[in-house]
């Protein structure tokens, strides 16, 4: 009896603790730095937009007329601009292996990563995600942002 007297003793003891190691929050709401096309930071808290991938900061492209330009850079910008001193909800699913939030985010009733995909700033990342194939389809169709010239997939320029 004593025993389990014990036992039950250092479960109670141990509980609590438990519970407050896992105190992360499923949401984060707040204004966000935008680290990538597709990495934002809340409250210091690193967010990787889920279901999609823009090209990394030092990637560059080719435009229309087949100049390079700095499209990961310009990827950055366009949701830097969009997300201007705005607050914004993201809703937690996972982490990755780095680290970062695995998020969907908002700004008020838009996806986040629904506009970067449409305006050609980002791509659906199928490997993880098929809810952007028809937001990346209508923005290849009307050749916007990354469409309008020639790239490498991020996953591949990595």
């Amino acid at each position: 009896m004593r025993s389990i007297t014990l036992l039950l003793t250092s479960f109670t003891l141990i509980l609590p603790a438990a519970a407050q190691e896992n105190t992360e929050p499923s949401v984060i709401t707040g204004r966000a730095a935008v680290l990538e096309g597709d990495t934002i930071e809340i409250n210091g808290q690193v967010i990787r937009l889920h279901g999609i991938d823009a090209p990394q900061h030092r990637q560059t492209c080719r435009d229309r007329r087949g100049a390079v330009y700095r499209c990961g850079l310009k990827s950055k910008t366009a949701l830097d601009l969009f997300l201007w001193s705005n607050e914004i909800t993201c809703h937690i699913l996972s982490s990755d292996k780095y680290g970062r939030k695995l998020a969907n985010c908002s700004l008020g009733q838009v996806d986040v990563a629904d506009w970067l995909v449409r305006q050609g700033h980002a791509l659906a990342f199928k490997k993880y995600s098929y809810v952007y194939i028809n937001a990346e389809n209508e923005a290849r169709k009307a050749k916007r942002g990354l469409w309008s010239g020639k790239f490498r997939m991020p996953w591949e320029w990595r």
